[in-house]
């Protein structure tokens, strides 16, 4: 009689998936296996200039052995008891790895935004397995790019689960003053929406470039901003900023979202210089002081 095997191929497989896994990631990252590995394999730690940095995330391993000459599958079914525990109940977020142990390749997939995102919640309670798509550029050979996801992950998890809304506020802020410390940055949260106010906690220099269409519309817009303080509303991509680093982060994040409005609110004393930017960068006029809804300018100075 034939003795059946006790390390079959799928330990095996499993075991070559594993130490694949860690071989494509940097050595220096703290992998902690989980044991009783309940949903998730490894829980692990990024680690940036021999430092643990405190970023952490899960790993669903699946191993998959393919035929050599046989392309992989870039799909996986999946456990919806799992997908449901991703969803409703674990705050770290997971990722689901594919790991081909032929071809030395692994693809990820974040499970908590594709349960919310891609999956109808009724085929969660009914469905017992559900098929999971990985992308081709969602693979552990681009490291830079698997380094944005995990962080996006964490973003999109603390959004999940924000804590009390004074903490989450004080936590954004914090970010924020810590892309620029020359500023002060104060947030209210009003109909679900971010109000930010920016101050300035010391003087320096900044350029903003105002870009729109080249119509005679706008630069009366422009010019009506200047002179009378009325709103200008442009898309948040019209805006370009040279030496302020949190004004360049936080108005292309918005791109997509809408209109940016722009209007005088405080008098902040300064010198406001103005050019035309066309084929070559067009020095106009120079106003030192407080320029502001009162300030007029010369016809030969506005915008043409």
């Amino acid at each position: 009689m034939k003795q059946s095997e006790t390390i079959g191929e799928k330990f095996e497989t499993s075991q070559k998936a594993s130490t694949l896994l860690k071989s494509l990631l940097p050595a220096a990252w703290l992998f902690r296996e989980q044991n009783p590995d309940v949903h998730i394999d490894f829980v692990v730690e990024m680690v940036e200039g021999a430092q643990p940095t405190g970023i952490n995330f899960g790993v669903q391993l699946k191993g998959t052995q393919p035929k050599k000459g046989i392309p992989l599958k870039l799909r996986y079914r999946v456990k919806t008891k799992h997908l449901r525990y991703y969803s409703e109940r674990a705050t770290l977020p997971v990722f689901l790895v594919l790991v081909d142990v032929t071809h030395r390749k692994a693809y990820w997939c974040f499970t908590q935004q594709f349960a919310r995102k891609f999956v109808d919640p009724q085929r969660l309670k009914t469905n017992e397995k559900i098929s999971v798509p990985f992308a081709e550029s969602d693979c552990l050979d681009d490291l830079p790019r698997f380094r944005d996801a995990v962080q996006s992950a964490v973003d999109y998890m603390k959004d999940l689960y924000p804590g009390s809304i004074p903490a989450a506020i004080e936590s954004r802020k914090a970010k924020l003053r810590e892309i620029d410390p020359r500023v002060n940055v104060s947030i209210d949260v009003t109909g679900g929406h971010e109000h930010f106010t920016i101050t300035a906690n010391q003087q320096f220099e900044f350029k903003m470039k105002v870009t729109g269409e080249d119509t005679p519309e706008f630069k009366q817009a422009l010019l009506d901003l200047l002179e009378k303080g009325t709103e200008l509303k442009v898309n948040p991509s019209a805006l370009q900023f040279e030496g302020a680093p949190l004004l360049s982060r936080v108005f292309p994040a918005l791109d997509d979202k809408g209109y940016i409005k722009m209007q005088f609110s405080h008098d902040v004393a300064g010198t406001l210089q103005v050019f035309e930017v066309g084929g070559s960068l067009e020095f106009l006029f120079q106003i030192d002081g407080t320029p502001g809804p009162s300030t007029l300018f010369p016809a030969s100075a506005a915008p043409d």
